[in-house]
């Protein structure tokens, strides 16, 4: 992951977030990673199976909020951009904390370009 977080122009050391989910927005048990970073401004989904290009890729700045959603089995991690929801990232509900604190961490950094 590191490799591919490179090859987008992150620098793996210096990201604002890093955090990884056990399943994906198909809700199968695969192993994704949300990563933020202030140099390029850049949110990223990135999957652990696939190599080289990004599950999805948003720019900071055009997230106007975040938010998670509970849903059966599952919760998502979604960001608001032209005033329409996204869904970002699906985790299971073992990990609903670490993924509260993620959209804790990211929402400042999309409004305020900062970390808090």
């Amino acid at each position: 992951m590191a490799q591919t977080l490179l090859k987008l122009g992150a620098d793996p050391g210096k990201l604002l977030l890093c955090v990884n989910s056990d399943i994906d927005l198909k809700g199968q048990y695969q192993p994704q990673w949300l990563c933020a970073d202030a140099g390029s401004r850049r949110l990223w989904v990135l999957d652990e199976s696939q190599s080289g290009e990004p599950v999805l890729e948003i720019e900071i700045d055009k997230v106007q909020d975040v938010r998670t959603v509970g849903v059966v089995g599952a919760g998502i991690l979604q960001v608001k951009i032209d005033d329409a929801w996204l869904d970002v990232l699906r985790y299971s509900n073992k990990l609903k904390q670490r993924f509260r604190q993620a959209g804790s961490t990211t929402q400042p950094v999309a409004q305020r370009g900062s970390h808090p």
